[in-house]
């Protein structure tokens, strides 16, 4: 209910789209100088961004992957997260995860990314050692998945019904060149939105990164 918020918060820069903006009748003199006499060109203001603001952590089973964080929105985001595992890295295949994208609003929005595909984009972890991908590209390279990224320049966009939730499965790998196939470390993975009015020009309501965290242990 409180990440409702965002579309009372949204609201204000929409509202008066098509109302007459002129200025207003002046009163003073003919030679008085009338706000219309010298336009001012004004920016349009830009739609909200919002980061996350905390982080869920969930401990997972095996190894090498110890941990999900799972960040957190602020309240005028109507969207959360999820992450789980579904299978730990082993005799050289890449890890599995399952990414859920939930709309906890009551009116339709559409999400969009500038790649393919929703939920969650192909991308890198900082620093580039693991990378997150849908697409197979990794192969098995002395019993370690290592592969690329493979990031499909194209836009997905996704129209959420109210209570509705996107998912899809993501494989985790190594990176080409690393000589360690899953060092130990943290590592943070993000993705971002843009919140759009569907059906009406696809106005941007606000923006949004979420992404999460992937805590890796020394191999057993």
């Amino acid at each position: 209910m409180r990440r409702r918020a965002l579309l009372a918060a949204a609201a204000p820069l929409f509202a008066g789209c098509g109302a007459d903006r002129s200025p207003s009748p002046s009163a003073t003199r003919p030679d008085t100088p009338t706000p219309s006499d010298h336009p001012t060109a004004t920016a349009p203001e830009e739609p909200p961004h919002y980061e996350p603001t905390g982080r869920r952590y969930v401990t997972l089973q095996g190894s090498p992957f110890e941990r999900i964080g799972v960040d957190t929105l602020p309240d005028p985001v109507p969207f959360a997260g999820d992450v789980t595992l579904l299978a730990q890295p082993a005799g050289g295949d890449a890890g599995s995860l399952r990414i859920g994208l939930a709309h906890g609003g009551d009116r339709p929005l559409q999400v969009r990314v500038n790649h393919q595909r929703l939920p969650f984009v192909p991308t890198a972890a900082d620093g580039g050692t693991l990378a997150v991908s849908h697409i197979d590209t990794w192969e098995t390279d002395d019993d370690c998945p290592r592969g690329d990224i493979g990031v499909l320049p194209a836009t997905s966009k996704w129209v959420a019904e109210p209570g509705e939730t996107i998912e899809g499965d993501r494989e985790v790998f190594a990176v080409h060149g690393r000589d360690v196939c899953f060092p130990s470390g943290s590592y943070r993975f993000t993705n971002g939105y843009a919140v759009e009015r569907p059906r009406e020009g696809d106005a941007e309501l606000a923006s949004f990164t979420w992404g999460f965290t992937l805590e890796v242990g020394s191999p057993e």
